[in-house]
């Protein structure tokens, strides 16, 4: 059986090196038919494998700017002196249509879901074991400079700082998922995926009185 539910707002966070973009492509290529991925509006140049609407859409500051003056964003930031936001419409066609959004995006931004829509939002936070890991995976992708190397350092330690301060607070952040092994991580993320669509909160009551009147 089908169960009718709300869409929900997947938020993988954590710092850069973590695995979010290789989990979340394998989320969606095995799930595509009830998953889809928030294609964020960025300031940032893209790179050889990306594609403008597939990957992000690349606008310029300038027209970035625009579409904040506009009210377009449901959520922006500043990362690494790029920016980076989510669309209103596309939050909206996701709840909508009652389908599951993926969400690759910063700590503050996955915050400001959970505020606005605490009921949909589910924030996972992927970390590697240690920080001499994520040191190390960053440098594995070759041809990071040691500036941009020390920049993704420093922004992994404020995340890191603000999931601590977060983490004696109910309803923040939901899952902290360490990102050792790679076939058993996916694993946990697909498991914390399929547990949360089946929360009663986000359930059609309409069905489940249909299923539960004596």
């Amino acid at each position: 059986m089908k169960l009718q539910r709300t869409g929900m707002l997947f938020c993988m966070i954590g710092p850069a090196g973590g695995g979010k973009t290789t989990f979340t492509q394998r989320l969606l290529s095995e799930q595509h038919d009830s998953t889809h991925l928030s294609v964020s509006v960025t300031t940032r140049t893209a790179r050889p494998s990306e594609r403008d609407g597939s990957s992000y859409f690349f606008v310029t500051p300038e027209q970035f700017e625009a579409r904040i003056q506009q009210g377009d964003f449901f959520e922006w930031e500043e990362i690494h002196g790029h920016r980076y936001g989510t669309l209103k419409t596309t939050v909206d066609r996701a709840l909508a249509g009652h389908s599951d959004l993926l969400l690759d995006i910063d700590i503050r931004g996955a915050l400001r879901f959970k505020k606005v829509l605490p009921l949909n939002t589910v924030v996972v936070f992927l970390v590697p074991p240690s920080v001499s890991i994520l040191k190390a995976r960053l440098i594995a992708r070759g041809s990071i400079s040691p500036t941009e190397l020390a920049t993704r350092l420093a922004t992994a330690e404020r995340e890191y700082k603000t999931l601590l301060e977060l983490a004696d607070q109910p309803g923040a952040v939901d899952y902290f998922v360490v990102n050792d092994e790679a076939e058993e991580t996916y694993r946990n993320l697909q498991s914390i995926l399929t547990a949360e669509r089946s929360r009663l909160i986000r359930i059609s009551k309409d069905q489940v009185r249909s299923i539960c009147t004596l």
